[in-house]
């Protein structure tokens, strides 16, 4: 894989259908491989990036646009070796110079060729009453629902069927379990319903691993845009549950540190319950504010690099992974 990866960085750019894009917001026009190439080293930015897309997308203010046809494009990849990423034009759009003319299958005929008509596994339905379960079991939680129908609070034409619906003191609580592949679009789409409601809602999976390349790519897009959280409810996670007769997930979550002049991470795992999360005033849900370590320790290096003395610290403190 090393030897692949040398060879594919030493060949000229990639050739990119769409290779300059706009910003409508600050009008400027940027190349596509330079833009991308800024962030070789740090993925996690580009998952943010994604993220922006979508939501602009969807709310009908473009973070960026094709600069040839002025239309919104979305950022998405493919393996060669390596991950490469490219702006595509959205499905549907208009006709443009530098457009693929290959037939693509929208999202929803895909969905359509994934589950057949079947719309979930036997084990999701299962995964799901066991959560909704734990929840009915703890005092503090009221009006556990399954698979229970919401409406728009402003549009009673519009509605989503969350797996797992919840009050949890003063906070109306969503519990969405992902299993099989989910495009970007339905993530910020229901996280844009959900909040427009008012409504916390956590993404849970059923594994999880903590090696790059054993990540999926949706896994990533919530990870980096949630504060480098990941909640997951597995076989570990489901005998702790029964043992304490309570819902208990496992949080995986990226603890950042100094080591010399620069940051690296590893990843920290606590079991939890649903008190232990943080809802903040802008309907995150988390354990641990990765992202905030993250950039107090990027400001810290910033303001150390024109001084003489630097605490440097060797390597990731012992891990502190928790049991309940």
């Amino acid at each position: 894989m090393q030897d692949k990866e040398e060879n594919i960085s030493k060949k000229e750019p990639i050739k990119r259908s769409i290779d300059i894009i706009r910003f409508p917001k600050n009008g400027s026009v940027v190349d596509v491989n330079s833009l991308l190439r800024k962030y070789d080293e740090d993925e996690s930015e580009l998952h943010k990036m994604r993220y922006r897309i979508e939501q602009g997308i969807q709310s009908g203010n473009a973070e960026c646009v094709c600069y040839y046809c002025k239309q919104p494009v979305k950022l998405i990849s493919f393996m060669a070796g390596v991950r490469i990423f490219y702006f595509q034009h959205v499905h549907n759009s208009g006709t443009c110079p530098v457009k693929c003319k290959k037939s693509r299958l929208s999202e929803a005929r895909i969905r359509a060729l994934q589950f057949k008509g079947a719309q979930e596994s036997r084990e999701h339905r299962e995964l799901k009453e066991s959560i909704g379960n734990h929840l009915c079991m703890d005092k503090a939680v009221l009006d556990v629902r399954v698979e229970g129908v919401h409406r728009h609070y402003n549009n009673r034409r519009r509605w989503r069927r969350p797996d797992i619906f919840a009050k949890f003191s003063d906070k109306e609580i969503v519990i969405e379990i992902q299993r099989s592949r989910t495009f970007l679009s339905t993530v910020v789409g229901r996280e844009n319903y959900y909040r427009e409601n008012n409504i916390y809602l956590l993404w849970v999976f059923v594994s999880f691993s903590t090696e790059n390349n054993g990540q999926t790519f949706i896994e990533k897009d919530i990870c980096y845009n949630h504060l480098y959280n990941i909640f997951v409810f597995d076989d570990e996670a489901q005998r702790i549950s029964r043992e304490l007769s309570e819902l208990v997930l496992a949080c995986y979550h990226k603890k950042f540190y100094l080591d010399g002049w620069v940051i690296r991470s590893y990843w920290g795992k606590d079991f939890i319950g649903i008190h232990d999360l943080i809802y903040d005033t802008s309907h995150n849900v988390y354990y641990y504010d990765s992202e905030k370590e993250k950039q107090s320790l990027e400001h810290s290096l910033s303001a150390s690099k024109n001084s003489p003395s630097l605490t440097m610290q060797p390597g990731p403190p012992a891990s502190n992974s928790s049991g309940r």
